[in-house]
């Protein structure tokens, strides 16, 4: 004896269940509920002008006001920065005068600052890698400020409630004692976070 097995077809117009359907009623729905937040508008706008008028120029404010002031601020903390021009003059500083006497030897020096000049290739390799363990682990993996690092910071600073490490780099710190002041303001550190950019877009390391 036989059995024959019967495999139902699917009906046209019966794929509600699959995701390009599911896609369309959203879709659909979406539209829908546009056209009466639209219908919704106009009628409020006949009814009630002056209401619709307020709330028009409310919300081109908000969204106008803080561009505005963003640029402002881009465009103060940019007022007064070296240029390209002092960043590439950053190494001449002023340095001691060496007095000799008639035997060739160094008699004194006379200085505003105690500062003698010595090439890179003459210091220590040593000493490089201890400075940047010290002060910058990943000197030469950032750009002038290291996010890593200021996140790191911020974190522990939050959880000891006080200033209890820094997140400057290197370069920051370059930065902040070649040209800024050293006032602990959000300002201030801004300014450094674009000179330290600058600093390291005119340098290598």
């Amino acid at each position: 004896e036989e059995f024959a097995t019967q495999v139902p077809r699917a009906r046209p117009g019966s794929d509600t269940g699959s995701p390009v359907a599911a896609s369309k009623e959203m879709s659909l729905h979406h539209r829908n509920r546009l056209d009466e937040l639209k219908h919704e508008w106009l009628r409020a706008k006949r009814e009630h002008p002056r209401i619709v008028l307020g709330v028009t120029v409310a919300l081109a404010l908000a969204i106008v006001l803080p561009v505005v002031a963003a640029i402002w601020t881009v465009r103060g903390l940019r007022k007064g920065l070296p240029d390209g021009n002092a960043i590439a003059q950053m190494g001449v500083m002023n340095q001691a005068t060496s007095v000799f006497d008639s035997k060739d030897q160094l008699a004194f020096t006379v200085f505003k600052e105690q500062r003698i000049e010595v090439p890179l290739s003459e210091v220590s390799p040593n000493l490089i890698q201890a400075l940047i363990d010290i002060e910058d682990q990943r000197f030469y993996d950032h750009h002038g400020f290291d996010l890593v690092r200021i996140g790191s910071a911020a974190m522990a600073n939050l959880r000891h409630r006080r200033v209890a490490q820094g997140g400057s780099t290197l370069t920051q710190q370059l930065a902040r004692q070649s040209f800024l002041t050293l006032d602990k303001t959000i300002r201030r550190k801004l300014q450094e976070l674009i000179v330290a950019e600058r600093i390291e877009g005119a340098y290598t390391k």
